[in-house]
């Protein structure tokens, strides 16, 4: 919807996916993981620390090395 231009803010995603903005917006952060991350957690190689509330609530920076060091990767 993003991509389509269909809406141009998260609150008219998150209303129109018929979800809560602050929950849209934790989602929408995990699409900027490092892809090496992305890649552990699939496969079930992350640190057996790492949970998704741990995941939602960290507060990831932008760069990637900093990700895998909030996160217990590095």
């Amino acid at each position: 919807m993003i991509e389509a231009d269909q809406v141009t803010t998260i609150d008219e995603l998150a209303r129109t996916a018929g979800t809560e903005r602050t929950h849209l917006a934790r989602m929408l952060r995990l699409a900027f993981l490092a892809p090496d991350i992305q890649q552990a957690i699939l496969t079930g190689q992350h640190p057996q620390s790492l949970r998704l509330r741990a995941l939602l609530e960290a507060e990831l920076p932008a760069n990637w090395s900093g990700q895998r060091q909030v996160l217990g990767f590095a």
